[in-house]
């Protein structure tokens, strides 16, 4: 499995009375099994603060938000193995199940590298002079 992208962003409201300032959504673009698949989670921005106030992850260390790896740590969990394009999660218990907290240290390494800074790095470091 190959991953080409990891990214997420906060929904921000388009009127004034509309709900979608309390959602995040994640997404992750990856290869698998010879086919481009991408995946969108939205889920409620609250379970951000749960996971750090749990202390299953802290945004603050790794300078990187919790929803750019959201879509990415229900993609290892699942090894790549999910049959929807889009996940919707308004409860924290099954939020909290859809992604093992153990994948975080390399779904934030899989992130680094997913970036461009990080691939021009890469290319730069494999180029043979």
């Amino acid at each position: 499995m190959q991953i080409y992208e990891c990214t997420g962003f906060e929904y921000e409201k388009s009127l004034p009375n509309s709900p979608e300032d309390m959602f995040n959504e994640s997404v992750v673009v990856y290869d698998h099994n010879g086919e481009k698949h991408t995946l969108h989670v939205t889920y409620v921005r609250y379970f951000d603060t749960y996971v750090a106030e749990n202390n299953i992850y802290d945004a603050e260390q790794t300078g990187i938000p919790f929803y750019h790896l959201v879509a990415l740590l229900i993609l290892l969990k699942n090894e790549g193995e999910i049959k929807a394009q889009r996940l919707y999660f308004s409860d924290t218990e099954k939020f909290l199940s859809a992604f093992n907290p153990g994948d975080i240290p390399k779904a934030v390494e899989i992130y680094k590298q997913t970036q461009p800074a990080q691939r021009t790095q890469a290319a730069e470091n494999t180029v043979q002079p």
